[in-house]
């Protein structure tokens, strides 16, 4: 039987959750491996998404950023060879020099697994205006094209927002999935289970809470609308959100709730549903997998940083984009708890599921895998 190796060194985040939906449908009709960095086969993460798949783990790297000829090296090691199949699902980093270090290890073509990269940073769309954003993404696209010309790579695919129709041309495009195991409507209930207060305005930034989600952009929005709102902060907070808390006076500490920890998926999603808000005001211009899980939920989500999303806001009532500064948060995050959206038009029948987004990165690799239907976005062969 062929394997799928799945290439994912860093366990952080979402990370194990997208290679859990390529697992679950690849191990349909192949063995799959997962080659992850020392530890990761230990972390809470492994155990929330992959530990009750019978995955076989190996820590084959000794850093959470290995060099691309490590990562053949191991390939090498583990006896991956022509017949398998290599998914990378987060590849911005190892596209640079992909196309050089796999037929470096792999001289002969048809000796080389069937190899699938799946980059997170390239928008679908871009503003003519915007050249920082066409020099990036221009780059990652001339790569991926000298990585297909080179036979190191069989399909090079490129994250889209949940809601994005397009199918890409020299990318495939592959939707972000949209799962909440939670709904809005017992919001009251999961708030009395998580120990939240109940008639307050919950606004939360949930998930790796780092930096990049502008946390204190945020919390200064919550503090202007006085008494009627609260920050929640859950899951892992990393040093400088530490250090902003620790320099909050009492009166403002008082309006932040912290949840400390790696939160597993049905808990993520209960405070995703139990939230009034759910603040993506990231400034990664991409899609967001916590935005999918509001819009799941049925729950406002309120974006800010990105024009991806800012697109995708535009296709559904419960996401609102505005600018990132406090003043626009502030007026943003207002209009949202005095008047909460519904889902109106769109269903959550729209949203892509995690299998979903796994047969449309998996389409046409070998192993006897029967082409899925097709689905808005996400077709086999549109690259």
């Amino acid at each position: 039987m062929p394997t799928t190796f799945i290439i994912e060194p860093d366990p952080a985040g979402h990370r194990f959750q997208y290679a859990a939906h390529i697992a679950a449908v690849a191990a349909r009709s192949t063995r799959v491996v997962l080659l992850t960095s020392v530890g990761g086969s230990t972390r809470e993460e492994y155990a929330t998404h992959l530990g009750h798949l019978g995955v076989d783990a190996r820590e084959a790297f000794g850093s959470k950023t290995p060099a691309p000829s490590e990562v053949v090296a191991a390939l090498q090691q583990s006896g991956a060879g022509r017949g398998d199949v290599v998914v990378v699902p987060e590849a911005d980093k190892m596209i640079t020099s992909w196309w050089r270090a796999l037929p470096r290890g792999y001289p002969r073509r048809n000796s080389r697994p069937h190899v699938v990269l799946l980059m997170l940073q390239v928008p679908s769309h871009i503003s003519w205006r915007d050249r920082r954003g066409w020099a990036r993404s221009g780059a990652k696209v001339a790569l991926a094209v000298v990585t297909r010309v080179r036979g190191a790579a069989d399909t090079v695919a490129s994250l889209v927002a949940q809601g994005d129709p397009s199918r890409g041309l020299l990318l495939r495009h592959v939707r972000d999935p949209a799962i909440c195991s939670h709904r809005a409507r017992d919001q009251e209930e999961l708030r009395r289970r998580l120990g939240l207060p109940a008639g307050t305005p919950l606004v939360s930034v949930l998930g790796v809470v780092s930096a990049r989600k502008n946390v204190p952009l945020v919390a200064d929005a919550v503090f202007r609308l006085g008494g009627r709102a609260t920050l929640v902060l859950a899951g892992w907070l990393l040093p400088e959100i530490e250090d902003w808390l620790a320099g909050l006076d009492d009166q403002r500490r008082d309006r932040v709730i912290v949840r400390r920890g790696h939160l597993p998926d049905e808990e993520l999603d209960a405070y995703v549903a139990a939230s009034d808000v759910v603040a993506v005001a990231h400034s990664n211009n991409g899609p967001s997998g916590l935005m999918g899980k509001a819009l799941a939920a049925g729950t406002p989500a309120l974006t800010a940083g990105s024009r991806v999303r800012a697109r995708d806001a535009a296709r559904w009532e419960t996401v609102l984009h505005t600018d990132l500064d406090v003043d626009a948060l502030a007026a943003a995050l207002d209009r949202l708890v005095r008047h909460p959206p519904s889902l109106g038009n769109r269903s959550r029948a729209d949203l892509p599921t995690g299998e979903q987004f796994a047969s449309a990165l998996l389409a046409g690799a070998p192993s006897g895998r029967t082409a899925p239907q097709p689905t808005p976005g996400a077709r086999a062969g549109s690259h």
